[in-house]
């Protein structure tokens, strides 16, 4: 099951999830992870089964954060 952000960018794993962090502007980032919810750290652990890394990327309170979170795991 893929990623589907707000613009209608299809994430299929996470070297795309990542590049599409380093791309994606701030208000797109703030759609799917802010306070209420994390859809990054959700897709993580309920569809690629990685739960150590959803939990490493659940830390992240950045979108810069996150991409540093990612390019160590990867």
């Amino acid at each position: 099951k893929y990623f589907q952000l707000a613009n209608g960018v299809i994430i299929k794993s996470l070297y795309e999830l990542l590049d599409a962090l380093k791309a994606m502007d701030d208000e797109l980032y703030e759609k799917h992870a802010n306070e209420e919810k994390n859809d990054f750290v959700n897709w993580i652990k309920n569809t690629l089964k990685n739960k150590d890394l959803s939990k490493r990327v659940g830390k992240a309170r950045t979108k810069k954060e996150m991409v540093e979170i990612l390019e160590v795991f990867l």
